[in-house]
């Protein structure tokens, strides 16, 4: 193979790594904050006003500014 296919082949494996493992931090992270958020929320099963607000604050500081 030419090293120039060699080079694409693995830039492509590359980015499916990255994209792999970012959704895989996304599922782990973002399900469970999901379920929390909903069942915590205004008409949740557990409906905590305090909780809800010191979670809403910070998904969207985390929203907002990436890092």
């Amino acid at each position: 193979m030419s090293p120039m296919l060699e080079r694409l082949w693995q830039g492509f494996l590359d980015t499916l790594l990255m994209i792999g493992a970012s959704s895989a931090i996304v599922l782990l992270v973002g399900i469970p904050l999901a379920l929390v958020l909903v069942t915590t929320g205004p008409g949740g099963i557990f409906e905590r006003a305090c909780s809800i607000a010191s979670w809403a604050v910070w998904s969207t500081c985390c929203a907002r500014y990436p890092s």
